[in-house]
């Protein structure tokens, strides 16, 4: 048996390390088996501007996911993982449809459960003519041995690092590890594809982009993201959102009461400056 992190019969290809077998149609946690499901796939103009240009992200959006959310927008793709399956050689379709589509990138949404047959497909696009950059937009909660794996198919990282906080990412997502799994994520995703470089039409082809999604009385964490961004990798580029509005089921749940609300234009604002104090490079935000 292969020891690769790509294995699918002995699935470790996000932090779980479930070691699940999914080619005997045996689900994940993440509720994947041995093809992904997608929820749908289109040229997106609702991303950072570096990211979108004037003709769009070639957005596909994956269907389950590694790390569960409390406020998850999208429930029913990530958590109950609707949507169509794909095989890597239709999924390699997609990716060279969204190219002639005139698309800037193939922007692979939650990726990290399914690298394995990402990693299948992309494989068969390039050899079919794939040539615009890959984005690889997570959570941050990745497999640093999954990420190394596939070092050169991706162009341009674009994850998320939602917390410092062990506190708040047990409560946020039932475990402990996202701040300390995000961060070595992270770090791998910068020795791969160095600061963000964007082109003289204001596209992104390569780099680093981290996003942060600011939420409600949460600035001192905000704070700490982006002190550890800017000691780490001086001068990084960085997408800092104010979205975040609450789709929570049990909104007086003691773990999520204080995000049962929408963050003050006033918190996102001093978020933004602490970065710009520190000498991150903020680019323009959803």
């Amino acid at each position: 048996m292969s020891d690769s992190p790509l294995d699918m019969t002995k699935c470790t290809a996000c932090p779980k390390s479930c070691e699940t077998d999914r080619l005997n149609r045996k689900l994940t946690p993440c509720r994947v088996g041995e093809h992904v499901r997608v929820a749908g796939y289109y040229p997106h103009k609702g991303e950072e501007a570096c990211i979108t240009g004037t003709t769009g992200s070639g957005t596909i959006f994956f269907s389950g996911c590694s790390l569960g959310c409390v406020f998850c927008h999208s429930q029913e793709i990530s958590h109950a993982a609707e949507g169509s399956k794909f095989t890597p050689e239709q999924l390699a379709s997609v990716m060279l449809e969204l190219q002639a589509a005139g698309c800037v990138n193939v922007n692979l949404v939650t990726p990290s459960h399914v690298l394995p047959q990402i990693y299948e497909a992309w494989s068969q696009a390039k050899l079919r003519g794939l040539t615009v950059p890959v984005v690889y937009n997570s959570s941050g909660y990745d497999s640093v041995p999954a990420l190394r794996h596939v070092d050169g198919m991706v162009g341009v990282y674009l994850p998320d690092l939602k917390t410092m906080s062990n506190d708040k990412s047990w409560k946020w997502f039932k475990t402990h590890f996202y701040p300390s799994m995000a961060r070595e994520a992270i770090r791998e995703m910068h020795r791969q594809v160095g600061d963000l470089v964007i082109d003289p039409d204001g596209i992104a082809r390569r780099g680093l982009l981290v996003r942060h999604l600011v939420m409600p009385g949460a600035t001192a964490d905000a704070y700490a993201v982006m002190s550890w961004l800017a000691s780490q990798f001086p001068g990084t580029a960085v997408s800092i959102m104010s979205t975040y509005r609450p789709t929570l089921k049990e909104p007086n749940d003691p773990a999520v009461v204080d995000i049962a609300r929408r963050p003050t234009k006033k918190e996102h604002e001093d978020v933004v400056a602490r970065a710009r104090e520190l000498g991150l490079r903020v680019v323009s935000a959803r």
